[in-house]
């Protein structure tokens, strides 16, 4: 079977402890990936009482059970996500991804898989948080280069002069006094945000403290 399918998604099912009921599953999933999405690992699972698939791709959770009679299907974008966690009991592990609204149980996995998946996840999430609040990379440095023989261009980077009159001294402007930051409602909601990341341990202190600087300077 694993012939037929992507490298990615082969990949993610050679690795799967139990395929037992999942093939139908993992024949749908092409269906539900977005154009790029690359799958990263999969393990079964109940979730909601149904028997099916939890896939973790490059850009989010994905839960597929296809069913003789009827199907279902759950994503979560890892920017959505606030928590992952796992654990294991005598025979079954769980995975529980949280979000801001809700939680979901993903009950019955293998004991050897609910840990390694969970911290796919987790990685995941993590490395979409960073990405979202990386500041911007500075503009490029563009030097004018004249050729042989010629002068280079002088390098204006202001107004142009304003010459005084004769007899009279040019003074210049005075520069108006810095207004109050646009967005303050924003870069508070965001810090809250931050806040809550650091606290969840999605962010370490030294991040949380460059993202906040970051967003004071604005």
């Amino acid at each position: 079977m694993s012939e037929d399918m992507r490298a990615d998604i082969a990949a993610a099912w050679g690795n799967l402890s139990n395929k037992v009921g999942k093939k139908r599953d993992v024949r749908k999933l092409p269906e539900y990936l977005n154009g790029g999405e690359v799958v990263l690992t999969m393990t079964g699972g109940l979730v909601a009482g149904k028997n099916g698939l939890l896939v973790a791709t490059d850009r989010r959770a994905l839960f597929v059970a296809e069913g003789v009679m009827n199907h279902s299907f759950e994503d979560f974008p890892y920017d959505r996500i606030t928590t992952v966690t796992s654990s294991r009991g005598l025979v079954f592990g769980k995975i529980v991804i949280g979000t801001a609204g809700a939680s979901r149980v993903v009950d019955q996995v293998e004991k050897g898989e609910a840990e390694a998946v969970a911290a796919v996840l987790r990685e995941r999430v993590e490395a979409t948080t960073r990405e979202r609040y990386a500041p911007p990379a500075p503009p490029p440095y563009r030097q004018h280069y004249a050729p042989p023989g010629h002068a280079a261009p002088p390098q204006n980077y202001g107004p142009p002069p304003m010459h005084a009159a004769p007899g009279q001294h040019h003074v210049a402007p005075a520069a108006a006094a810095p207004g109050p930051p646009p967005g303050g409602f924003s870069i508070a909601a965001e810090l809250r945000e931050l806040a809550e990341l650091r606290d969840q341990g999605v962010l370490t202190n030294e991040e949380f403290e460059s993202q906040k600087a970051r967003l004071l300077r604005r």
